[in-house]
């Protein structure tokens, strides 16, 4: 067969000598009795192949020209690494040179796919598998490059959070990785393992996000949904479950306390007189106001770090 694929050993046997005294020359070689040629062409060419009878040395040699075509040989530049770092859940896409028959896609000798597309996506990779693919033209068939899969993990994500008024501390689950990314919701980030961020709009949502890198660029991301509270007076005595009424109010001011949290509270003028003050936890609080003048005052509600300041009208 004088069509070869590249890499293809190509060998060829003169028969019928056995009986006879002889001496061949391959390729213009020197004579010898080695009636078999063998050797791996890289490309298209002739043999020339010369046979001496060794009983009659004055008569010609009998010389027979071979010509042999090899095929080009498949190129596969593309894929040139033999190994590949890849983060948790990442795939690796396998390219060769367009213009193949066909190219068969293999994992850890496995058949995945014969295709004529000249890049396939390998997915689900764990540490220590091997990709690589076949090649075809016709006939011939070539091994491309083998790529060794490591796995590298996606670094740990998650985050808590605490509140201070406006304020709000975050803190990663995953302390001391090379990258942090926040994103507030509000337009502001910081790359800051914990920072503290100020909201200056509060009652409503937000979606902040980490993203947390390690030292390979491998990253992961979290989203939580904030609800901003209402700091106003009145709703941040809804969030610690209590409730001031009536506003007017004449002989009396009553306070709700539907946790039956503890608390302090101070009845001020609006010149900043004292007067009442005391401390409660029970469901409902009553503050006798039958003496006091009509006008505004100011009621200070001391809860845990809350401090809250009611303004109140007397008629």
């Amino acid at each position: 067969n004088n069509l070869l694929c590249f890499g293809d050993e190509y060998k060829l046997t003169v028969n019928g000598l056995s009986q006879s005294s002889y001496s061949i020359s391959f390729n213009n070689g020197p004579f010898g009795l080695d009636t078999i040629f063998s050797a791996i062409p890289i490309m298209s060419g002739t043999l020339n192949v010369r046979i001496l009878d060794s009983s009659a040395l004055a008569c010609p040699a009998i010389s027979r020209t071979i010509t042999y075509t090899v095929t080009e040989p498949i190129n596969d530049t593309i894929t040139k690494t033999n190994s590949v770092t890849l983060c948790s859940n990442q795939n690796y896409i396998y390219k060769v040179i367009q213009g193949y028959d066909s190219i068969s896609y293999f994992q850890n000798n496995n058949l995945v796919l014969t295709s004529t597309n000249n890049e396939f996506e390998f997915t689900n990779l764990e540490t220590g598998d091997s990709l690589y693919a076949l090649a075809s033209n016709g006939f011939c068939q070539q091994k491309l490059s083998t790529v060794l899969v490591t796995i590298i993990p996606n670094p740990s994500v998650g985050f808590t959070f605490e509140r201070g008024y406006k304020t709000y501390t975050f803190t990663p689950n995953q302390t001391g990785a090379d990258a942090y990314l926040w994103k507030f919701g509000d337009g502001d980030t910081s790359i800051l393992e914990s920072p503290v961020h100020s909201y200056t709009e509060m009652n409503k949502e937000v979606e902040v996000t980490l993203s947390v890198s390690n030292g390979n660029l491998c990253f992961a991301n979290d989203t939580q949904t904030i609800s901003l509270p209402d700091i106003t007076s009145v709703g941040i005595l809804k969030l610690i479950g209590l409730k001031v009424y009536p506003n007017p109010f004449i002989q009396h001011i009553d306070i709700s306390n539907s946790r039956q949290t503890p608390f302090k509270y101070e009845l001020h003028s609006t010149l900043g007189q004292k007067i009442l003050e005391g401390n409660s936890n029970e469901s409902e609080t009553r503050l006798n106001t039958v003496n006091l003048a009509s006008g505004m005052y100011l009621l200070k509600i001391i809860s845990g770090n809350d401090v809250i300041v009611v303004n109140l009208i007397k008629r």
